[in-house]
């Protein structure tokens, strides 16, 4: 399997396998998982959280149970000191790790429609699309009844009237920050071109 990488390659991972220790087995678990990190970062998708990325394609792997059941044998290897598994049991996960990234370099091969595109990108920043949906139209529901119970007495009417006069206070204060800085910045460039002229 191709990898970008010259540093990463199906060679080492056999290199490892042939060694027929303990040590080796694992060392391949570990170089497999770094050619399917490789292969999934091609994809450059947004953000930094791996595993957001690898839940974001999640629908390309045939077997995706399977995977994350090779990378969780990977990740007790490199984060348990005792850790131990038999020769057929890394063999199997190696197997699941290869079907993953045929699976990946396959999809990477067709042409993804723009649609195909900004859901793949969103659901890097939304893994859980329905349970944002649910909680975004919650918050909208209860804000809406905050409106109406504070409109409904006179009390609720003063508290509104001052938090639209603080936000008046607040937004102005921030307009006049900004054009103030712009009108330096543009004085500050006005100034450099003007001196720059004299001296030609």
């Amino acid at each position: 399997m191709p990898t970008n990488n010259k540093e990463l390659s199906w060679e080492r991972v056999e290199k490892y396998l042939a060694e027929k220790t303990a040590g080796g087995d694992l060392m391949s678990l570990v170089e497999t998982e770094k050619i399917f990190k490789q292969i999934v970062e091609n994809f450059d998708l947004p953000g930094e959280d791996f595993e957001r990325k690898v839940q974001a394609l999640s629908f390309v792997f045939s077997e995706y149970e399977d995977l994350k059941q090779a990378r969780s044998a990977y990740q007790k290897a490199i984060e348990k000191a005792n850790f131990s598994a038999s020769n057929y049991e890394i063999k199997n996960d190696l197997a699941f790790y290869y079907q993953a990234i045929k699976d990946l370099v396959d999809f990477e091969k067709k042409k993804m429609s723009a649609m195909k595109k900004i859901k793949l990108y969103l659901s890097t920043f939304l893994p859980k699309p329905k349970v944002f949906i649910k909680k975004f139209v919650l918050i909208f529901l209860i804000f809406f009844l905050i409106i109406f119970l504070l409109d409904a007495t006179s009390f609720g009417r003063m508290i509104v009237d001052l938090f639209v006069s603080l936000s008046h206070l607040i937004f102005s204060w921030v307009l006049f920050v900004i054009l103030l800085i712009a009108g330096i910045a543009i004085l500050a460039v006005g100034t450099i071109y003007y001196f720059q002229g004299r001296r030609k």
